[in-house]
């Protein structure tokens, strides 16, 4: 029974850790994306970077990096 308890302590832990950092990111000042590092499509955004892009989420969640950013800055990522 300690045991379950534990595990179940944990996993709050866990999710709460993981909305913490989903809200840092969200919040966040500064524009900031998630993106998938073979194809550079992007799998999350935050409102500071939709602000400064001028785009919706959506849109930009159809987008990748190349589409915002200079070939050359691509070859170091």
């Amino acid at each position: 029974m300690r045991e379950v308890a534990t595990q179940r302590a944990e996993q709050t832990d866990l999710l709460d850790d993981v909305e913490s950092y989903r809200l840092t990111f969200e919040r966040s000042p500064l524009p900031m994306w998630v993106y998938d590092r073979e194809t550079f499509a992007f799998l999350a955004v935050n409102q500071a970077a939709i602000r400064q892009y001028g785009f919706t989420r959506e849109e930009l969640m159809r987008m990748t990096l190349r589409d915002l950013r200079d070939p050359g800055d691509l070859q170091n990522l």
